[in-house]
C-alpha cells in the first residue's frame, strides 16, 4: 500500500519535469534560430 502512495506524487512531479523539460527544450531552439551566428 505504501508504494501506491508514494507513486502518485512520484508521477505528478515526474509528468511536471517533462513539461517543464519540453518548455527549456523549446525556449533553448527558439534561441538558436533569433542567433543564427551563435550557432
Amino acid at each position: 500500500m505504501l508504494i501506491t502512495c508514494d507513486e502518485k506524487p512520484f508521477l505528478i512531479i515526474s509528468h511536471l519535469a517533462e513539461i517543464e523539460f519540453q518548455k527549456w527544450c523549446i525556449l533553448s531552439l527558439v534561441l538558436l534560430r533569433s542567433f543564427p551566428s551563435y550557432s
